[in-house]
C-alpha cells in the first residue's frame, strides 16, 4: 500500500514539474524572445509601467509563412513578467490598406509577396513615435458612456494622473490605447 501511495505522488509531482517546465519555457520564450519561425519581430524599449525602468514593447509574427502567421503585440515588465498581450491575424493588422507610400501590388509581384512585404512595413511603423503618448487622456477629452471606454472612476484615474499611454489601429477603423494603472497593477486597454 506505502509502495502504490509512493508511486502516485511519484506521478503526480513528475505531472507537476512537466506543467512547470512547459510554462517556464513559454516565459523564457516570451521575456528572453527566442525568434519566431517567420523570423519577423520588432521591439523597443519604452518606460511605460515604471517612470525610471523600461519595459520591453514585442510585435512578432508566429508561424511559418508570413501570410498564415498569428501577430503577437504584448508588453514585457522590466521585471519580466508580461502584462499585455493581443493576438490578431496579418489581415487585422493590415486592415484595409494595401499600399506603401502610395505603392500597390504591380503584376511583377505575387499576391503572397505582396501581403509579405505589406506586414513587413506595418512592423516598421508600428511602434512610431507618434503611437506613443505623454498622457493618456488629453485634459479637453470628455468621458462619455461607451462600451469602448474603461468606467468613469478608471478613466478619472488615468486622466488625473496622467499615465503614458501606446495607441495602435487594427483593420484600420479600430484604434486600441493601452495604459498601465499602478494602482491596479495592470494595463487598461480601451477602442478610441
Amino acid at each position: 500500500m506505502k509502495k502504490t501511495i509512493f508511486l502516485f505522488l511519484v506521478y503526480l509531482l513528475m505531472g507537476c514539474a512537466t506543467n512547470t517546465q512547459e510554462k517556464d519555457a513559454q516565459l523564457n520564450r516570451e521575456v528572453i524572445g527566442l525568434k519566431p519561425e517567420s523570423g519577423l519581430r520588432k521591439t523597443k524599449m519604452v518606460r511605460f509601467s515604471d517612470s525610471i525602468q523600461a519595459d520591453i514593447f514585442r510585435l512578432e509574427a508566429l508561424g511559418k509563412e508570413l501570410a498564415n502567421s498569428q501577430v503577437v503585440f504584448s508588453v514585457v515588465s522590466y521585471r519580466g513578467t508580461v502584462i499585455y498581450k493581443k493576438t490578431f491575424s496579418p489581415d487585422e493588422l493590415l486592415g484595409y490598406d494595401n499600399s506603401i507610400d502610395g505603392e500597390v501590388r504591380g503584376d511583377q509581384i505575387s499576391e503572397k509577396d505582396w501581403l509579405e512585404k505589406l506586414v513587413r512595413n506595418k512592423f516598421n511603423i508600428f511602434f512610431n513615435d507618434q503611437n506613443f503618448h505623454k498622457d493618456a487622456i488629453e485634459d479637453d477629452v470628455q468621458y462619455y458612456s461607451d462600451s469602448c471606454f474603461p468606467e468613469e472612476p478608471i478613466w478619472e484615474m488615468i486622466k488625473q494622473n496622467r499615465y503614458p499611454s501606446f495607441s495602435f489601429n487594427v483593420m484600420d477603423e479600430l484604434v486600441f490605447q493601452i495604459v498601465y494603472v499602478p494602482q491596479l497593477n495592470k494595463v487598461v486597454e480601451f477602442a478610441q
